[in-house]
């Protein structure tokens, strides 16, 4: 095994000397950037991609973010979008960002993460509280494994 083999980066480095070929299934979705322009762009499956001399493949195939019922995701740097909820971009064709912004995203369509867009963390059930139970409350009985008096205290309804 070499250590080309081994290597367990997405991203794809290096330079090509041929056109290259890229089958992407459906619900996988890709990044590629064009050197030309400096502009990388999102493809979604299914479709078969070849690639000009001017591209290079930034992201292998990569599957469809999927939120089942009940979950949520946190996404960074979200895309800003219209108000048709359809994402904008710049007058170079660069989808927009909010850097430094969290998104939570809840279940939808499977949907593909846009370039530097970033899933923070694992898919996650929210945290329910009984009626009449205040965020102080649980956490104490989360940490302590038993209520205390101050965060009895701090019931409310």
């Amino acid at each position: 095994m070499t250590t080309t083999e081994r290597k367990t980066d997405k991203k794809m480095e290096g330079p090509r000397t041929t056109s290259e070929v890229i089958r992407i299934k459906p619900q996988q979705f890709i990044h590629v950037l064009d050197n030309n322009t400096g502009v990388t762009r999102l493809e979604v499956g299914p479709q078969t991609i070849t690639l000009r001399d001017h591209e290079r493949l930034i992201l292998k195939p990569e599957p469809m973010i999927i939120v089942p019922p009940r979950y949520y995701c946190v996404v960074a740097n979200p895309l800003l979008r219209d108000e048709d909820a359809q994402p904008i971009a710049d007058q170079h064709g660069q989808i927009r960002l909010r850097y430094g912004d969290l998104e939570i995203r809840f279940a939808q369509d499977p949907f593909p993460l846009y370039p530097n867009e970033k899933l923070v963390g694992d898919l996650t059930l929210p945290v329910l509280l009984g009626r009449g139970v205040s965020k102080a409350e649980n956490i104490a009985i989360e940490s302590t494994g038993q209520a205390t008096a101050e965060a009895r205290a701090k019931e409310y309804s």
